[in-house]
């Protein structure tokens, strides 16, 4: 979150004026012959290229029903900030790529913004194929539509930002910034720049700063230029190439910055993703053209913002941030009262037209509430936001929640730090705490919702079917945690310990907070030489990431091609080994499957997944020592969780019955004799050694090998 000096700086109008748009075919620019080049001309159109996709599933059930771009935030949809943002900027041409329910934003912003005119035009690209899923995949397809002429100023959909560019693009174009002018008329005819991010300083642990977005970097003082770049969630301490060291000139290390999301990149960008397969985003981007700065020449430009705003909404908890930050008018002239036609009271609390609030009510400290939305008595809100046509009932508390359009909630609930969609029924006496409520879900009444519930009308198990093909209103038996008189199905935790739950997102954000005992201990260090980063918490990390991966591809039936794409984009963040990885597969394919208390389930789901799973499989394990690899992380596995080992023989049976592991690696495994460095399991791997079922399996294997040795003997 990037906060600054906002309300003196009258940046630009939102109110509904004559912002128009024409949704019009592009037109070729006309060359010049100038040696300069196009790139040098200040007349230049600058055009925007707006990623309207998240390419992540943090705020699921919700996005599984709409795409991110348009949710809403301060009761406005979250594209139209972005949208908004450039006009006001006098961007020229901005290009809006959609992947993920491509149709419905074209046509909501066929509907919004082609009504009007303006001197800018808009371009509403759909993906042309099912397997984009990344920023790298959208630039790609850009680039292959030929739709980049200049430069162009790269955000996502879900951005709120008033930082004024004019100033930044003028520096871009000078190829490379210096506070030497001499210096910089003599870069200007070399076309080395391709980047130049934006950043604001911000203090480490602020509220506002997303820390899966923590990082280092060192940059050269008097250029800007970015020599060296690390995420800092991962890891502790932190190791700097020696390179930084033995470099002429100054070198300032910063850990006091917060991206902005806005990047300024020159037309070569998108042919660079195109040249780089495995450019997932631009952090694998920007780490490409670091490592091949000296084959290449290629750079990366660091901008300080001094002043200004920017932030995107990349998960709960910065949607909370962000939504605060708004209402408390850190984003001037982002703020309620200029959006809508609404009355602006004391201690931030915005009320649009025909609201009616009963007696006794205590409605304070950042508050919006829709139009002819109607409050009972003796309701308390506070840090919160209530879209239109909605009813809040009597003796309700609503505490910095989210709450959208058409939405009841009866008489004496409690919301707390809870996300509640369109067409919702919250009935009497229901209390939430920390949980997403999706799209015309009903909570029974007296229901009492754990922490951190995910509710929604679309079964876990129908994720990737079409919603044109689901009935959403037909009669279901919905899960019992939603009451007898509820409608929706609770969706699955995939958190298996308090530690891991700590860092699901959260409207509640992250604390950061340290005992007297941590700060003596980080005082200690601070005397220690550097240590490597925590490659174990790496592995953890990587792990979680590859089986949701597996999950998403067993339930939505993903190719084989897109997950490990995934997979190995993750294996390059974290620096994971090829064994690994191997590891990583195999554990998350056997933790996907068993389903406590029930070994019959467990079997069946081992099955399935197995088939499910089989092109991945056969991608990674296509060789003797991959597949004896996967035995050995098998048979760990099985030898940890003793109580599921009759499913052992079942993995290797299916595994090679799929033809994913050959005949002759079970046997050679079967041969050597079980060993492991944790004393207390060799009872475990001996007795699974043991099964009858597997040394039946294992003499089977023999037969059939003898009798093909018989067979090329005759």
């Amino acid at each position: 979150m990037i906060l600054g000096n906002y309300a003196s700086n009258g940046l630009f109008n939102y109110a509904s004026n004559g912002l128009a748009i024409m949704l019009l075919m592009m037109t070729n620019k006309k060359k010049t012959t100038n040696q300069t080049g196009d790139w040098q001309k200040e007349e230049e159109i600058v055009q925007a290229v707006i990623i309207a996709d998240s390419f992540n599933r943090k705020f699921a059930p919700i996005t599984y029903e709409t795409p991110r771009a348009l949710l809403s935030l301060g009761n406005k949809v979250l594209i139209d900030y972005a949208i908004e943002y450039l006009i006001a900027e006098e961007i020229q041409e901005i290009i809006v790529f959609c992947c993920s329910f491509g149709e419905k934003i074209r046509d909501y912003i066929n509907e919004k913004w082609t009504k009007k005119t303006s001197h800018c035009l808009i371009h509403c690209i759909m993906s042309s194929t099912s397997d984009c899923i990344s920023l790298g995949d959208a630039l790609r397809e850009i680039d292959r539509e030929g739709l980049i002429r200049s430069d162009f100023i790269l955000l996502p959909g879900d951005l709120l930002s008033n930082i004024k560019l004019s100033s930044i693009i003028k520096e871009h174009r000078l190829i490379f910034y210096t506070k030497n002018d001499a210096f910089r008329a003599k870069r200007k005819k070399e076309k080395t720049l391709v980047m130049t991010n934006l950043y604001k300083k911000m203090e480490p642990g602020h509220f506002s700063r997303c820390p899966e977005e923590d990082v280092v970097m060192a940059i050269e003082s008097d250029t800007n230029k970015l020599l060296y770049i690390q995420k800092s969630n991962c890891c502790k301490n932190l190791l700097l190439p020696m390179s930084l060291l033995n470099n002429e000139k100054e070198v300032c290390i910063r850990y006091d910055l917060a991206a902005t999301h806005i990047s300024i990149c020159s037309p070569q960008v998108a042919p660079l993703f195109t040249d780089n397969f495995d450019y997932q985003n631009l952090d694998d981007f920007v780490r490409g053209v670091l490592i091949n700065e000296e084959i290449m020449g290629d750079q990366v430009c660091i901008e300080v913002m001094n002043e200004g705003y920017s932030s995107r909404i990349n998960d709960l908890h910065m949607y909370n941030a962000v939504s605060m930050d708004l209402l408390n008018r850190w984003i001037y002239p982002l703020v309620p009262d200029i959006f809508f036609s609404c009355t602006f009271k004391r201690n931030n609390v915005y009320l649009e037209k025909d609201v009616r609030i009963e007696r006794n009510c205590d409605i304070s400290n950042s508050v919006l509430i829709g139009k002819s939305t109607t409050v009972g008595e003796s309701t308390k809100i506070t840090r919160s936001c209530i879209g239109s046509n909605c009813k809040i009932g009597s003796n309700v508390t609503i505490i910095n929640s989210y709450i959208w359009d058409d939405v009841v909630i009866k008489d004496n609930a409690v919301i707390n730090q809870t996300l509640i969609c369109n067409n919702c029924c919250i009935n009497k006496s229901v209390s939430l705490t920390d949980s997403i409520i999706s799209f015309g879900v009903c909570v029974g009444e007296g229901i009492t919702l754990v922490e951190r519930t995910r509710l929604s009308l679309i079964k876990p198990e129908n994720i990737g079917i079409h919603l044109e093909k689901l009935d959403l209103n037909k009669q279901c038996n919905y899960d019992k945690e939603v009451g007898t008189d509820g409608k929706g199905f609770l969706w699955p935790r995939h958190e298996d310990n308090d530690e891991e739950d700590a860092n699901v997102p959260s409207l509640a954000g992250n604390v950061f907070e340290s005992t007297d005992e941590e700060s003596s201990e980080e005082d200690d260090e601070e005397s220690l030489p550097p240590s490597p980063p925590n490659e174990q918490n790496n592995f953890h990390q990587f792990y979680v990431e590859v089986v949701e991966n597996l999950r998403c591809g067993v339930m939505e039936n993903i190719a084989a091609d897109n997950i490990s794409l995934e997979i190995n984009a993750s294996k390059f963040k974290f620096n994971i080994s090829i064994p690994e990885l191997y590891e990583a597969v195999i554990k998350g394919l056997l933790e996907l499957s068993i389903i406590e208390g029930s070994k019959q389930e467990s079997l069946v789901a081992l099955e399935k997944n197995i088939t499910c799973l089989r092109p991945l499989l056969l991608k990674y394990f296509n060789s003797d020592e991959s597949q004896m690899n996967a035995v050995s992380v098998a048979e760990s596995f099985f030898a940890t969780m003793l109580n599921m080992g009759g499913l052992f023989p079942t993995f290797l049976h299916k595994m090679y019955d799929k033809d994913i592991i050959d005949e002759v690696v079970i046997l050679r495994w079967y041969k050597k004799p079980p060993f492991t460095e944790e004393f207390t399991l060799q009872d475990n791997y001996n007795q699974l050694r043991q099964n009858p079922t597997l040394v039946k399996f294992i003499t089977w294997l023999n037969e059939a090998d003898e009798e093909d040795s018989d067979e090329e003997s005759d």
